[in-house]
């Protein structure tokens, strides 16, 4: 997850540079909504800077608070960093990359030219311009196992079980604070600890096991 919020952060810097949230053309699997529901108080805090309120939905930290449009939650930056996508290089320069496959995006093409003619690309597929070998995209790369998740459905898994993990910590966070590390076991050693933790919130149980 740290990994994931430090894509996001980068994103936002991007400011007006990033493309409006209804250029990006996001899997049918995936709901942006109910993931966004998912995810814990305050996980993604900071003030962003905001340059269109159809990208953005209130925080729920912030919720009913005056100050909403400045601590609102980005969804484009959302969505192109929960799939892999940081931005490249000076966050002015609008240039995201994927640290996995090195693919680079000018996201200059997505967004309105200044002039006010339209922008020179309409759609951005934020799984499409991965490369084909990329983790992020590809089960094979990223778990070794071609029926198994690709590095966004994992993350989305990791959320889920931080959900339901803060969820449960509010009415017991003695039992919270117990962990068992012999899921841990036998782990490869993946791209990063970001897919280190994906792989390990959605290996199976020792009750799945049996």
């Amino acid at each position: 997850m740290r990994n994931f919020q430090t894509r996001y952060k980068n994103l936002v810097s991007a400011g007006i540079r990033l493309p409006p949230i209804d250029v990006l053309i996001l899997p049918e699997k995936f709901n942006l909504e109910s993931t966004l529901a998912f995810l814990p108080p305050g996980i993604l805090d900071g003030r962003a800077e905001i340059s269109d309120p159809a990208n953005t939905v209130p925080s729920s930290d912030t919720e009913g608070s005056s100050e909403n449009t400045l601590l609102a939650l980005n969804k484009a930056a959302f969505a192109l960093a929960f799939f892999g996508w940081d931005i490249a290089g000076e966050a002015n320069a609008g240039l995201a990359g994927c640290k996995a496959c090195f693919r680079r995006l000018g996201l200059w093409m997505y967004t309105p030219r200044e002039d006010g003619r339209d922008s020179l690309y309409s759609e951005l597929n934020v799984v499409g311009e991965h490369l084909d070998y990329c983790p992020w995209i590809n089960p094979g790369s990223q778990s070794g196992n071609k029926s198994g998740q690709c590095g966004w459905e994992a993350l989305g898994r990791v959320m889920e079980s931080e959900h339901r993990r803060y969820m449960w910590s509010k009415n017991k966070p003695l039992q919270a604070e117990k962990t068992s590390s012999s899921e841990t076991e036998n782990i490869p050693e993946l791209l990063d600890e970001e897919t280190r933790n994906c792989l390990l919130y959605t290996s199976p149980s020792p009750r799945d096991r049996g």
